[in-house]
């Protein structure tokens, strides 16, 4: 009996500790610089923002002056919530919430499946490509 509980014992440590190991630091991407001319409007950004995220599958939202609520939903099973903030020189991406991503607080410290800060920064660079000829 004593050795069926320190199996079990470790079979739970075994599995927690792996499932950590698959997921990675949750980073928001703050004050990110634009490419834009100093000439380029708010406006501009707004559609700049939204059309890039479009490119990849993002539903944008907009949400207000300097906000924009992006979206996207992963093969029928994964969605990802974030919060785009910006003016005319800089922008953040802020994650909101998640489905089927694995966030978790791991010491304090926000963890998500890996494939998430893939997808914000390729929401990022497409952000950067799409304001650099305004």
């Amino acid at each position: 009996m004593r050795y069926f509980g320190l199996s079990i014992l470790l079979l739970v440590t075994v599995l927690s500790t792996t499932s950590c190991g698959r997921n990675a630091p949750l980073e928001n991407m703050q004050d990110v610089p634009f490419r834009a001319s100093q000439d380029a409007s708010l406006d501009q950004m707004t559609e700049a923002i939204v059309a890039a995220g479009m490119v990849r599958g993002w539903t944008m939202t907009p949400q207000g002056f300097g906000s924009i609520r992006g979206t996207i939903f992963v093969r029928d099973k994964h969605r990802v919530n974030v919060d785009i903030l910006y003016d005319a020189e800089k922008f953040s991406i802020i994650y909101v919430s998640s489905n089927n991503m694995n966030y978790q607080l791991l010491d304090g410290q926000p963890r998500i499946h890996p494939r998430y800060m893939k997808w914000i920064d390729y929401l990022r660079r497409d952000i950067q490509e799409r304001t650099k000829n305004l």
